[in-house]
Parts: C-alpha cells; structure tokens; sequence
C-alpha cells in the first residue's frame, strides 16, 4: 500500500484588485444612503469596520452570527437583519442606494433591498459572489486589506442626513426595547431577564443560545462589546445548541465566564449533558426560560394562519434535576429572586441551572411584520374564533402597530 506524505498547505490571499477598490470607493463617494451588512467574514476585521462605517458615516448591520463584531451601544449600529432583526435595520435596508455586502452570503434574501440597488461585495472567497444579490463590485480580497484601502482614501463625508435618520429611528427602537426590559410582573417578562443577566455579565463573557424565543430575547436585549461571543445555530436553526455549546465555550475558554440561555424545549433536547458538564468541573450559568410550550412554534403557527397545536410540554423540576446532577439549581419565579438567584450563580464553581418561569403570552414578533405575516395571524384568530369560539390573546395592539407601521 503507498505511503502517504504529510503535508502542509497555507491559505494564500488573494491579491487585491486597486481598480476594484477605487470602483467601490467611487460609488460609496457617490450615494446618498450607503447601507454596511457585515457577516463573520469581517470580523477579523472590526476595527477597519468601524473606521469606515465613521468615515463615510454608513450605517451598519450585522447578520446574526456576527453579533457581537459591532457594540451594540455605536451609534451607527443598527441591529441584526432578519425576523428576529430590529424594524430600524430592516427600513434602512429597503431605503438605501447602496448595498455594502463585506464577508457575508446572507441567504434570507427577502430582507434584502426589494429594488435593485447599486451593490459593491468584498469577500475572500470567490464563489461567494453575486450568489445572492447582484454585485456591480466584486473585490476578492482578504478583508481587512480591503477595508484599509478605503479608510486611508483622501475622502471626506460629513453630515449624511440618511445615517442621522437611522441614528433617530434607531433611539426610538431602543425606548421600545427599554419599556420592554422595565415589566415587574408574574410570570416575568423575557425581556426583563435578559436585563438582569447583562448585570451580572463581564465584558468578555462568552453567550452560547439556544434555537427558538430565547434567540430573539437575547439577540435584541443583550448588549454585547466587541469582546463577547455570541454562539447560536443561525442558519440551520438546531434546538438544543446551547447547552453543548457552552460546554464547548467553556473547555476552549476555562477563564470566561460562560452563560447558557435556553428555552425548556430546548434544553429538555440536551438536558443529560447537563452531567457532562459537572462531570468535567466546568462552571457556567445556564439560564432556562421555562413556559411550558414550545413558544417560538406556536407563534410560527400564528404566521403561517394555523391553529396552535403539538406545542405543549410538562412542566418539569428543572431545577431539582440540576441538584441531582451535582451541580445547582434555583427556581425562580419573581424578578428579586431572578436578581438574587443571578447573584449567587455568578460565583458558584460549578454548572448552575437557573429554572426561570416566564411569561408564555410574550410574543416573540418580528422587528418588522410584513403583510403576509399580518395576514397570517389575521387568520389564526379567525379561525381560533370559529372553531373554538373564543379570541386569541394577543400582544398589545401598541406593540403590534409599532412594527407592523
């Protein structure tokens, strides 16, 4: 039988086209309403990120892998795009001229602009080109190359009246999420427990979470920094990833602090890994947001204009089961014991399960709900009338009107 050679292969960069490059900056020059998408193939990058964006005073946006490149607090972010992105992201992307793709080949298309836009692509790999949306630039490079170039240009943008518009209507997304946080009331709010975990959270604490509401709680109400991680089954949406992933985070990290936040779907998927996890001495905070339903699905139904079903779960002693793993479990059902329970679990030296009852009517809407989303949940509540007479709760029509306007 031949003999196999070892072997080593080093990646080689591309070299940068400087017609590509001065194309891009031409038409970054030239528009009145630039918009950054940034994925994880920037994220190498996010210094030379956020130089541009400031330069030309472009907007960015990041696709959800990539939370965590930008601070969630620079005022030229405005959120991830998507479903469970933030309205603001989404009218910037259907108001802008210019579509600034950079390491990205976002696959949900449909938020993209509906018009076709001027479109300048920066990625290192070529196939990744005008894969989803035309590019009229195509600059393969590494990144960071590109980005510099840009930056070092003897070019000044001042006072762009788009981004001060994203600036505004991005504020006024922000005292939405705020007045959500602020909810006192039993069954907690979701959005309430995400507030307290930032308060216990260190500025490089590293976010492993689950498929499903507690995907959209933490993406819009935990503030992250350029140092955090954010780790989530984004594009082929696998329940049950958060716990393995904070293993994972926690055996590749020992020093960090490592937060888990799952729903009881979810977790439930996973849940004797949660011996794993003692078994190795691994300390983390694994929050559970317990409804007793699968939540996420049942408002997937809502949209679709189907009536709920297969969606309850049994309302298990999560906590108790955590204690009889070796580890700690508390159960928490008022917001002073969420406030004590986190306390006490950010010290602990061993995995503790936080079994944390929520409320199972907080809706999980889109940033921004479209018309056929609209439609569908139009249905589900005629149909939920006829069938078995009564009307579906719904969230508040303050709320609803906020993101469907």
């Amino acid at each position: 039988m031949p003999v196999l050679q070892e072997r080593t292969f080093k990646r080689v960069k591309p070299q940068i086209s400087m017609e590509d490059v001065k194309s891009g900056l031409h038409l970054i020059e030239k528009a009145k309403k630039p918009v950054i998408l940034a994925g994880v193939g920037a994220k190498h990058a996010k210094t030379e990120l956020i130089q541009l964006s400031e330069k030309f005073e472009i907007p960015m946006i990041v696709t959800l892998p990539a939370k965590g490149m930008v601070p969630d607090g620079h005022p030229n972010f405005l959120g991830n795009l998507g479903k469970i992105g933030t309205k603001p992201a989404y009218e910037a992307m259907q108001e802008t001229d210019l579509l600034i793709l950079l390491g990205t080949d976002y696959p949900y298309v449909d938020y993209l602009p509906s018009k076709k836009v001027p479109c300048i692509q920066v990625d290192i790999e070529q196939e990744k080109m005008s894969h989803r949306y035309p590019a009229d630039v195509e600059i393969v490079a590494d990144m960071k190359d590109c980005l510099t170039e840009w930056n070092k240009a003897d070019v000044v943008v001042k006072n762009r009246s788009f981004l001060k518009a994203c600036q505004d209507n991005m504020k006024n997304w922000q005292s939405w999420m705020e007045e959500d946080e602020a909810k006192a009331d039993v069954p907690l709010a979701p959005e309430a427990v995400m507030a307290e975990i930032r308060n216990i959270s260190q500025p490089d604490a590293i976010y492993s979470i689950d498929v499903g509401t507690s995907t959209v709680w933490s993406t819009r109400y935990l503030h992250l920094g350029n140092e955090n991680q954010f780790i989530t089954s984004a594009w082929l949406g696998t329940m049950g990833c958060a716990l393995p992933g904070a293993i994972a985070a926690k055996k590749a990290y020992p020093e960090k602090q490592v937060i888990a936040i799952t729903g009881d779907g979810g977790f439930s998927m996973v849940m004797q890994d949660f011996v794993t996890a003692v078994h190795y001495q691994m300390p983390m905070i694994v929050v559970l947001l317990n409804n007793t339903e699968l939540s996420f699905i049942k408002y997937e139904q809502q949209a679709a204009g189907e009536e709920n079903y297969a969606i309850d779960l049994p309302d298990i002693d999560y906590a108790g089961f955590a204690e009889n793993c070796g580890g700690k479990g508390y159960h928490v059902e008022t917001r002073e014991e969420l406030v004590r329970a986190l306390q006490m679990a950010k010290s602990d030296d061993v995995p503790v399960l936080l079994d944390v009852h929520v409320d199972k009517d907080a809706a999980p809407l889109p940033g921004k709900i479209l018309w056929d989303e609209a439609k569908g949940y139009l249905s589900f509540e005629g149909k939920t009338l006829k069938d078995e007479h009564r009307i579906a709760k719904f969230p508040p029509l303050k709320t609803i009107l906020r993101r469907f306007l």
